[in-house]
Formats: C-alpha cells, sequence, structure tokens
C-alpha cells in the first residue's frame, strides 16, 4: 500500500481525528464588493470560481484570480480592503481540526507554518470544496453527513499537500527571471509608499522591464503602474476614513509626490477629491465602483 493511502486510512480510523466547520459556502461578490480585515480561530481556504480580487494577509497584498486558492492559518488578520474592479466568485471553507501530531507530518498542508499560502492551478481542489459546502449544508445532520465530509476533508488534505509539492517542484525549476519577477512584487507590497522606478529595479534584480511587465500583468491582471497606484490610494482610503490627517500628511505617506497630484490621481481614479471622499465615507464602508486607467502616470 502507498504512504499516502495508508496515511489516510490511519487518519480516518483515529479516534482523535475530527473536523469542525465553522462556515461553508459559495459566495459571489458584485463590483466593489470589499470586506474588513478580520481575525478567526480557524483555518480559512478560499478557491477562487471566477474573477479577480486583492486578499491583504497581515499587510501583505495578495492578487487572486480564477483557480488561485489561499490558505491563511488561524489568528492571522486578513481580508479583501481593496474594492473589485469585476464581479468575483469563491468557495469559501473555515475549519478546526484535532489529530495526532505524527499524523500531521505526513501531510504538507498540515504542516504549515506560515500565515498564509497561495496556490495556483489546482481545480482538483474546487470540486472537493464544494462537495464540502453540501454536505455542510444539507439538513438534518447525520452520522453520514459527519462521515462524508470527514471523508472529503482527508481527501482535501491530499488535493492540496499534492498541489503544495507540486508548487515545491516548480519552484526548483523555476527560472531566474520569474523568481526575480515574484521579488519585485514582493518589494513592491512591502514598500509601494516610496518613489519605486519599475526601469531601475528591474535592472538592479537582473530583469528586463518588459519581462516584468509580462509578468506582473500575466500575476496581477493590471499593469505595475496601475498596481501600484491601486495600492497607494487604497492605503489613502484607509487613512481618510481612520485618522485626521490632512489631505498632504496622507499624500506624503502614500508616495505622491504632492498634494495637489494626490488629490487629481485619487479624484481621476475614485471620481471625488480627497476631502469629499473623507465627508462621504469616513468610518464607512465605501461602494465606488472605480477602474485605474491604463494611462496612469506617475
Amino acid at each position: 500500500m502507498n504512504p499516502i493511502k495508508s496515511s489516510i486510512l490511519e487518519l480516518l480510523s483515529s479516534e482523535e481525528y475530527k473536523v469542525y466547520i465553522r462556515n461553508a459556502g459559495n459566495f459571489r461578490f458584485p463590483v466593489g464588493y470589499r470586506f474588513a480585515e478580520h481575525v478567526q480561530p480557524e483555518i480559512e481556504i478560499v478557491y477562487m470560481n471566477s474573477g479577480e480580487c486583492m486578499f491583504v494577509v497581515e499587510g501583505t497584498y495578495i492578487p487572486m484570480k480564477q483557480g488561485d486558492c489561499l490558505i491563511v492559518s488561524p489568528f492571522v488578520r486578513h481580508g479583501v480592503p481593496v474594492e473589485a474592479r469585476i464581479p468575483y466568485s469563491f468557495t469559501q471553507l473555515e475549519y478546526s481540526l484535532s489529530l495526532p501530531k505524527e499524523l500531521s507530518k505526513r501531510f504538507s498542508l498540515l504542516e504549515n507554518r506560515e500565515p498564509y499560502l497561495k496556490l495556483s492551478s489546482c481545480q482538483g481542489v474546487c470540486n472537493i470544496m464544494t462537495s464540502i459546502c453540501r454536505k455542510y449544508r444539507q439538513t438534518p445532520a447525520t452520522d453520514f453527513t459527519q462521515t462524508s465530509i470527514d471523508l472529503a476533508v482527508g481527501q482535501l488534505f491530499v488535493e492540496l499537500s499534492d498541489c503544495m509539492e507540486r508548487k515545491k517542484q516548480e519552484h526548483l525549476h523555476t527560472d531566474n527571471s520569474q523568481s526575480r519577477a515574484d521579488e519585485i512584487i514582493k518589494y513592491i507590497n512591502e514598500n509601494f509608499e516610496t518613489d519605486i522606478r519599475i526601469e531601475i529595479l528591474a535592472e538592479e534584480h537582473g530583469i528586463s522591464s518588459r519581462c516584468l511587465r509580462k509578468y506582473f500583468e500575466k500575476e496581477t491582471g493590471m499593469s505595475c503602474r496601475q498596481y501600484i497606484t491601486m495600492l497607494r490610494i487604497e492605503r489613502a482610503k484607509e487613512l481618510l476614513w481612520n485618522s485626521g490627517k490632512n489631505i498632504t500628511d496622507i499624500a506624503m505617506m502614500t508616495g505622491f509626490n504632492s498634494s495637489q497630484y494626490f488629490s487629481r490621481i485619487f479624484q481621476k481614479v475614485v471620481g471625488v477629491r480627497p476631502h469629499e471622499y473623507r465627508n462621504m465615507w469616513r468610518g464607512k464602508i465605501a461602494d465606488i465602483d472605480y477602474t485605474v486607467p491604463e494611462d496612469m502616470e506617475r
């Protein structure tokens, strides 16, 4: 018997193996939808069925598109603070579990200790999660229902662990240009409020700006300039909502070189001036539909 099958059978037969689901379902969201960052004690798995959106996990922005899967560890702050440019939908599972420690070591997913893990091209996850959602919402709940959930969650462990192993192998064979592009995206996520020059960044990381722009479009669904502008505007909106800082200070804190330029770009993207936005939405969640124009200037 192969070791994976043996581990699953041992897992399912263990008295310590228990699955607790707090929420599970398929969700659709309109253009402009966002939800605040939050923390929960359960593991959360999100599979993108359609569209695209931007998650943030512990301050790190993570672009998500169809076929992507995001696993968020317990007690890690996360949410979708960036208003969606297009409609999107995802399947979500929030769960906790108990199981023997020696068994958790046999599955890559259960050994993960990072705040989050993003996987791509893992369509096999979708059907399993959908099955779990249907069983979870089935009433009345029976022993058959719980057994089906336990089996499906075990299958989910296998599928996600397989995706993680494939990701490791792909990383080992990833060309240098892709690795460098990933490093640049990470740098932008952490430093978008500073003066960022794409050409200089590309040169410093030994990659052509053309290759970087192409990879950026593929991974985020937008140009480098659009992405940086989006991060800056979203941070500015948070400061407008939740602080008493003046417009000039907010402009400087979000990477704009003057309050006039900031106000002009903010109005071009959001549709209203910063002080108007503050008066309309301070302390509330905005519901404004906007897109960052392709010709957005720095």
